[in-house]
């Protein structure tokens, strides 16, 4: 049994461990405090300047240009004139085998993946590429298929080497389409293709942000572009990323 006097020399010697304990406790909520103040400025102050920074464009290296407003008459013409020195839609649209339809040993693992089947093979590339507003062959079929993403040429480009991959002679077609700005069937319109605003003007700078001519026909917009055609048994089948069977317009 512990009598009073065992009981005082016990507490004597717990007291500078107690002291001790309280220190190192009041030493931790002070850190924990002082790291909450630095924390608390730090939003307050610097994470707000952050935006501002990366928002100013005006700087060296930043360029905030909008694309200039062409038609796709003014852009005929301009190719027209270019065409002796082998312009994109020439070159694109060139009868000869050219490198954007290159079949590359990932193009022929795809055809054979997809039975070599044109259904497939359309669908494939509708609900798997990405549709980028841009004027030119650039990526052809490989890099296209890579990217997961392209605009009319490169996305006709790979179909047209998984066509032929499977045996099927398919070619460019370069025309004139008109396709509603907003309220079309099942989403056939600008603003779901392009994901933006069914504003014609809104849809009209992307078109030109990207070098692509366009205008306003109507409710429509009149735009040129690169689609596939394949020949399946009389009629032919021209496919194309806005919709399945669509027929250029004369001129």
């Amino acid at each position: 049994m512990l009598t009073s006097f065992d009981r005082k020399n016990i507490s004597r010697k717990n007291t500078p461990f107690i002291h001790c304990q309280i220190k190192k406790t009041f030493t931790l909520c002070f850190a924990w405090l002082w790291l909450f103040f630095l924390g608390s400025f730090a939003l307050n102050f610097i994470v707000p300047a952050m935006p501002l920074a990366h928002a100013d464009v005006s700087g060296p290296g930043w360029a905030d240009i909008k694309g200039q407003a062409v038609t796709p008459e003014q852009a005929r013409a301009y190719y027209n004139q270019k065409r002796s020195e082998k312009s994109l839609v020439t070159a694109a649209l060139s009868a000869e085998e050219s490198s954007a339809e290159e079949i590359s040993s990932e193009i022929i693992e795809l055809a054979r993946g997809l039975n070599h089947d044109p259904k497939l093979i359309y669908e494939y590339v509708r609900n798997h590429v990405d549709y980028v507003p841009y004027f030119g062959s650039l990526k052809g079929a490989a890099m296209t298929y890579f990217d997961g993403a392209g605009n009319d040429f490169d996305q006709a480009s790979l179909m047209i080497a998984l066509l032929r991959e499977s045996g099927y002679q398919a070619q460019y077609v370069y025309g004139r389409m008109l396709i509603p700005y907003y309220g079309g069937n099942d989403n056939q319109d600008m603003q779901h293709w392009l994901s933006v605003d069914g504003n014609a003007g809104l849809i009209l700078q992307v078109l030109y942000n990207g070098g692509i001519s366009a205008d306003t026909y109507g409710s429509y917009c009149r735009m040129d572009r690169v689609w596939a055609v394949q020949s399946l048994m009389e009629t032919p089948m021209y496919l194309t990323r806005h919709s399945r069977r669509i027929k250029p317009l004369q001129g």
